[in-house]
């Protein structure tokens, strides 16, 4: 079946993105560092015949004209927000951060808390992992000062991980098992700051679990969003 893309002008950059379903409650999809709608083509269909959907590509990634402003984790977040403002999708919302995408999800719930009434996040960089795989140095700092704020902690969440590192290339060795340790335990230090959140570990996974175990992933977004219609 062909999807229907859409673009939205918020100034600046015009900003491609794929709304589907519908519900009353919207999961955005945030992607990792250079990755966009496509890297959720295995997991948003299936979870747009339960609710509505947001996957979008952001200024700084593949498929969107280039933004001249900065691309700081708040810039980021403001174009989410012009985009939802555009595309006229309100919340609640459920948020869904992969890697890098992650931080961006964790500013926006800070910024917006009141409408974040889920989150999961998905083999997301913890605060020393945060600047390991970057494009360039505006979206280093974005990772970073996005890592460097709270968590929110009154919704729904789930943290969903591989059980080894991301590689940072083809020619990455195995990693150990202290490294394997190491990269699981800096997801489980979370639960100190969302103690409500579930925590699951993905046998023989690495980076991009949303097209190599999509079904995980689906499976923790409808459990966050069946939670959060509860509270609702």
């Amino acid at each position: 079946m062909e999807r229907s893309y859409d673009y939205a002008d918020i100034g600046d950059v015009s900003l491609r993105y794929l709304a589907e379903g519908s519900g009353n409650a919207t999961v955005i999809f945030e992607s990792d560092l250079g990755g966009g709608i496509d890297d959720w083509e295995r997991v948003q269909p299936l979870i747009s015949l339960f609710t509505r959907t947001l996957s979008y590509d952001r200024a700084d990634l593949q498929n969107a004209n280039a933004s001249p402003s900065s691309r700081s984790a708040e810039n980021m977040v403001a174009d989410l927000r012009k985009l939802l403002q555009v595309a006229d999708i309100k919340p609640p919302y459920i948020l869904v951060g992969h890697c890098a995408g992650a931080a961006h999800i964790r500013y926006f719930a800070h910024k917006y808390p009141n409408e974040v009434v889920g989150q999961v996040f998905v083999d997301g960089y913890d605060d020393g992992k945060a600047a390991d795989d970057t494009e360039n140095h505006d979206v280093q700092g974005a990772t970073e000062r996005g890592q460097s704020i709270p968590f929110l902690n009154n919704a729904p969440t789930s943290i969903l991980v591989g059980d080894n590192p991301p590689e940072t290339s083809a020619q990455t060795p195995e990693p150990s098992h202290s490294d394997r340790r190491q990269w699981i335990e800096s997801h489980r230090e979370w639960l100190r700051h969302m103690p409500q959140a579930r925590f699951r570990v993905i046998a023989n996974a690495r980076r991009y679990l949303p097209l190599s175990h999509p079904d995980f992933v689906v499976e923790e977004i409808n459990r966050v969003l069946a939670d959060a219609r509860r509270a609702l």
